[in-house]
């Protein structure tokens, strides 16, 4: 299977590599050297390892103007903890400027500082691009000042350079020098990015192979239960009880065969998601622990993974496409229209304009025991959206690479038919919704 860093060029709304910007050094040792004497003056780097994130976001969840958001793996790079002041331009240019942070200073001559900050101490210095600069601005660990927009190396209009913010975006004549303008200075540690951040990010899939342990406790109080379900081959799609409400991407049916797998009960809640990430995403009150967390994107679902493997040493993820539709289904290829009934009003809490979701177990659960899989919140799967195949398959995880992920499930927003168990919904990674939930799978 071809690596994430192979397949970026082929998403561009979706994904990017941040890679720093200007000529790297030839040699690739690794940079463990991060304070430098610039003839009495100090510099202190701030070092970052590799990680993904979601490029042109605001802390708050909302978009920054003039971005597209999208998911961003950056390799180990490091950025000065403070932007360069009057004093280490003066040690690297022999030049004065007013005191404070080296201001009015145009894109180029800031090159040019980082040029000969190179030659001084035998490192290949940069002006961080766009990505460095967003997650190293984002981070907590360097000064900011929010009033001093920064420099970043970024390919615009050839007459044009770009500073930025946190949170804004702003494009400069090329040559302008301003007093609202500084900059700082980056380094590639030549650290690459961990497999397992790369894994979570393509969605790759590290199965736990049985028998599953079904309870799970000591998470600050946040008990959740597995239920343990055994593979099966089944008919996956718009099958006959689903009538004309079948959309035309639920076709062709077509046999799948799914291995043994666990599900949990119900969707992760708040109180969950609590005692793993330590605080809960906006638009979810702290104090509804039994309802499930919302305002959750993909990305955000792999992370609160990432950290719940990390804890309890296990190998939690979402359930694939297949494998939620086997689940809802109870096994069976032809049953219900929805998880569990063909009456939505008994398993689905949903056509509520404007609705919140319910408490988990609100409704009646589906014969193996699991709850909500009808209405209440939407919920997402592993797998990249696409067209279904007449073929058969088996454990199938949709396309590699893709744009959109599927949701299944319905919300309590939804109109009934969006409940039904073989209902599809493809949605980009990034995107957040007070109806967007998810539950796990081992």
């Amino acid at each position: 299977m071809p690596s994430f860093k192979s397949l970026f060029l082929a998403l561009p709304l979706a994904f990017m590599v941040g890679c720093s910007g200007g000529e790297f050094p030839e040699s690739s040792a690794v940079v463990d050297k991060f304070d430098y004497d610039l003839k009495g003056v100090s510099l202190h780097m701030v070092n970052y390892e590799g990680d993904a994130f979601v490029f042109g976001q605001k802390p708050n969840l909302t978009k920054i103007d003039g971005e597209t958001a999208q998911m961003v793996v950056l390799d180990g790079f490091a950025v000065s903890e403070t932007p360069i002041t009057a004093e280490q331009w003066k040690a690297v240019m022999g030049k004065d400027l007013p005191s404070g942070y080296a201001v009015s200073v145009s894109f180029a001559d800031a090159k040019k500082f980082a040029n000969k900050l190179s030659h001084l101490t035998g490192q290949k210095f940069f002006i961080p691009n766009q990505q460095m600069l967003e997650y190293a601005l984002n981070s907590g660990k360097i000064t900011t000042d929010k009033k001093l927009k920064e420099w970043c190396e970024e390919m615009v209009e050839t007459d044009s350079d770009m500073a930025r913010t946190a949170t804004a975006v702003e494009t400069f004549l090329s040559g302008t020098k301003s007093g609202s303008i500084g900059f700082r200075v980056a380094l590639n540690t030549h650290v690459p990015c961990s497999q397992e951040i790369i894994d979570k990010v393509e969605g790759n899939i590290v199965r736990e192979e049985g028998p599953f342990k079904t309870g799970y406790e000591g998470l600050q109080g946040a008990a959740f239960k597995m239920i343990a379900v055994k593979g099966g081959t089944f008919k996956m799609g718009g099958t006959s009880e689903q009538g004309t409400r079948a959309k035309d991407d639920e076709k062709p049916v077509h046999e799948v065969t799914v291995s043994d797998f666990a599900i949990a009960e119900t969707e992760v809640t708040i109180q969950l998601w609590l005692a793993v990430m330590g605080s809960v995403p906006p638009g979810n009150d702290p104090n509804s622990g039994v309802c499930p967390v919302v305002n959750v994107s993909w990305y955000m679902a792999q992370e609160f993974i990432h950290k719940l493997n990390s804890l309890t040493g296990r190998k939690f993820r979402l359930p694939t496409e297949a494998e939620w539709e086997y689940a809802a289904r109870g096994g069976k290829s032809e049953g219900t229209a929805f998880s569990g009934s063909d009456h939505p009003t008994s398993v689905a809490v949903s056509s509520i304009e404007g609705g919140k979701p319910a408490m988990i177990r609100t409704m009646r659960p589906k014969s193996r025991g699991i709850y909500d899989m009808a209405g209440n919140v939407w919920e997402w799967c592993q797998d990249w959206y696409g067209p279904y195949s007449e073929e058969s398959q088996v454990d199938p995880r949709g396309p590699l690479p893709g744009t959109d992920k599927c949701m299944r499930g319905g919300s309590v927003q939804s109109h009934q038919v969006a409940c039904r168990v073989s209902n599809r919904e493809n949605i980009p990674p990034m995107n957040v919704k007070n109806t967007f939930g998810f539950r796990l799978a081992l």
